[in-house]
């Protein structure tokens, strides 16, 4: 259950902000007595965190259908493929918390469509006249696209789920592995990668990872949302909240869930949409709102926990 260095929060008290009164300083709250204290039970981390062992199910989980798509195209050097897996294992969180941000621009979280995904390649400086022009970009979306064919139920219940215009995160990654043997492994290309791998490793390490946004949920969560202040404010608004919620969840068997539509209603009922300022006082000038429709689709995909296995969210074992 250890992410990094989050075990101390299953064992430490709260951290404490420079506002918090002398009173409550001597509060010894702890995460699993807070208003938290059910995300242990109802995530598949079982923890406060997304943590390491979960995000190694899900790079599992997704390698296994990634590997029968590699094979289809990397034929020249199968032994290429194993190096691969490990370079991708090693930064599964960050293309991951990439992969999401890009995801939460459009109206999904768990897919990323045509716009978004180019509109990530461009951002990333990607496409060159060379080797690797922008339509190149459109084919390995394209072709990442393409489902493979289903051996066991599992996989064809995780085909079902699979969106048809769009790429889940397995595709996403092969896409990214298309455009990297186009762009460093072309006859064309101004920078020429020794190997398979190396193309990958060049394309994620110089061109994603420092380029890209992330949606780094527990950065979030460590530096903004643990701290006693924050968890005081909402034990005292916490049957206002409550009575909220119900008022826009829906009820979907055993839980309650709220969906991204749903909270979109939630913000407008509230008023969230309608907070702004004013850049100046002259008459006549644009509120500037406090909340834009982006920041609060975000805050909205941002607050989901870490899944096993996305595609089969609804059929889980």
């Amino acid at each position: 259950r250890e992410c990094k260095s989050e075990l101390k929060w299953f064992h430490k008290p709260l951290r404490i902000g420079a506002e918090t009164t002398q009173r409550q300083r001597g509060n010894r709250t702890t995460l699993v007595q807070s208003i938290f204290k059910d995300r242990c039970k109802e995530s598949d981390s079982r923890a406060f965190f997304d943590t390491v062992p979960i995000m190694a199910h899900a790079f599992k989980e997704d390698w296994h259908f990634l590997q029968a798509k590699l094979q289809r195209f990397i034929k020249q050097d199968p032994s290429q493929i194993v190096v691969i897996e490990g370079l991708i294992r090693e930064r599964y969180i960050q293309l991951s918390n990439i992969f999401r941000h890009s995801a939460a621009e459009g109206d999904e979280h768990d897919c990323i469509g045509f716009n978004e995904f180019i509109d990530l390649v461009v951002t990333c400086g990607i496409p060159d006249k060379a080797s690797c022009p922008l339509s190149a970009a459109q084919g390995a979306f394209i072709a990442a696209n393409v489902e493979m064919e289903t051996n066991t139920k599992a996989e064809k219940l995780a085909m079902d789920e699979n969106p048809d215009n769009a790429l889940c995160l397995y595709e996403f990654l092969e896409a990214l592995i298309r455009i990297a043997l186009r762009k460093f492994r072309d006859k064309a290309s101004k920078t020429t990668a020794d190997s398979d791998s190396d193309a990958v490793r060049i394309l994620v390490d110089d061109f994603l990872i420092p380029k890209c946004a992330q949606m780094d949920s527990n950065e979030f969560r460590r530096e903004h949302l643990y701290w006693l202040d924050i968890i005081m404010v909402l034990e005292t608004y916490k049957l206002k909240i409550s009575k909220l919620w119900r008022e826009y969840a829906t009820n979907s068997g055993a839980n309650q869930l709220m969906s991204i539509s749903e909270w979109r209603d939630f913000c407008v009922g509230t008023g969230l949409t309608r907070i702004g300022y004013y850049s100046n006082e002259k008459k006549g000038d644009t509120q500037t709102p406090f909340f834009p429709g982006t920041a609060l689709k975000y805050a909205f995909w941002s607050s989901q926990t870490l899944i096993r296995n996305v595609l089969t969210r609804n059929v889980r074992d």
